[in-house]
């Protein structure tokens, strides 16, 4: 896989670095067509594709929008460049690998958390590292919650599973999580 972004509903579908206006409004619509989305970044394709299943498996109606490096992140709700045409809502959630190419993670976090436009997303941190001082750092920067990657398959996807469940479907999200368009209700 590239390191790009990938819209995924279910499957997995590619979407590489460069998109075209075609393929920009393409997305922009399909994320349109729902009601609320989830950011994933994270840099590894088969981490991705884990929570991609995970995710999906968890029944959730949502689009799972992943971008494989900081920059793209911050492009992505800051609606910048490949993204510039998506409709004006941000994601339910974003979850957030730290070890990313071009920004780290706590970069993203603190960008994330010091915009007055996005700081009221919620935003997970999902990585392998357990050091305290990632975690402090992470929440010192904003983080709602620290996830540390199980290493094992079972366990990654039913951390996966469970963390879909609560942000997903138990947690309200802040206004302006969901569409900030009137034709686009919200649940």
């Amino acid at each position: 896989m590239e390191n790009g972004c990938r819209r995924q509903a279910g499957a997995v579908n590619p979407v590489p670095n460069g998109l075209g206006p075609r393929q920009t409004l393409h997305m922009a619509k399909t994320i349109a067509n729902q009601s609320r989305c989830i950011l994933l970044v994270e840099d590894d394709p088969h981490d991705a594709e884990l929570a991609g299943v995970a995710f999906f498996e968890q029944g959730l109606d949502h689009e799972l929008i992943t971008v494989g490096d900081g920059e793209q992140a911050l492009d992505f709700l800051q609606r910048r460049g490949a993204f510039a045409a998506r409709p004006q809502l941000n994601p339910a959630l974003v979850v957030l690998d730290l070890k990313l190419p071009k920004m780290s993670g706590h970069d993203v976090l603190k960008r994330l958390k010091h915009d007055s436009a996005l700081q009221v997303i919620p935003a997970v941190v999902f990585s392998s590292s357990s050091e305290e001082r990632d975690i402090v750092a992470s929440y010192d920067l904003g983080a709602n919650a620290y996830v540390v990657k199980p290493l094992v398959f079972d366990d990654f996807v039913e951390t996966v599973r469970r963390m879909a469940q609560y942000w997903a479907s138990f947690n309200q999200p802040p206004p302006g999580s969901v569409a900030c368009d009137p034709r686009y209700p919200t649940r």
